[in-house]
């Protein structure tokens, strides 16, 4: 395989925004990362290089990329770098995962709107059960969050408690005037 048979992606300030100065160029190959710098330099992995056999352009840090990915063995796994936000991301691990899960419940929730509050659902499914599994994912995420992302649980709970008095406090003078 030669630097031009692979999808070089162009480095992107606001897609890339966790590295102050990324690659000129950055691909994937069988889970391996190559990045290319405008400078000639290049990285391969987690093993950066100092442009050794770099001519000092950006076509051909690609080409020494790909060389140093056929010279070194790789792991028989694949190997993939985290993505910002992502489980197993340095930088606000879990908040993908997180808005994922938000939207599923969501989803759920728009669907009980849907069927005016009907728990069989068109396609088979009970929406309580699928409610009650959704807020389990997220919770299991909201954990993770708080967990891996140093949060202050104490804060968190105090803020819970007290939007739940106020949640209950509206529904009770909801039932009054109904």
């Amino acid at each position: 395989m030669s630097a031009d048979e692979i999808a070089w992606t162009p480095w992107n300030f606001d897609r890339d925004c966790a590295r102050f100065d990324g690659p000129d160029a950055r691909a994937e190959v069988n889970g391996v990362v190559l990045e290319a710098f405008d400078d000639g330099s290049w990285a391969v992995g987690d093993e950066t290089s100092d442009g050794q056999g770099a001519g000092g352009d950006l076509e051909s840090a690609k080409a020494a990329c790909v060389e140093r990915l056929h010279a070194e063995p790789v792991d028989s796994a694949p190997r993939r770098a985290p993505t910002l936000f992502a489980i197993g991301a340095d930088r606000w691990p879990g908040i993908s995962k997180l808005v994922e899960e938000c939207g599923e419940v969501v989803h759920v929730c728009g669907k009980l709107l849907g069927t005016y509050g009907e728990r069989p659902h068109w396609d088979g499914t009970d929406l309580k059960e699928r409610l009650q599994q959704e807020l389990g994912d997220l919770e299991a995420a909201i954990c993770f969050v708080v967990g891996l992302c140093y949060l202050d649980m104490d804060a968190i709970m105090a803020r819970r408690d007290a939007k739940l008095k106020q949640f209950e406090h509206w529904h009770r003078q909801k039932t009054r005037v109904g």
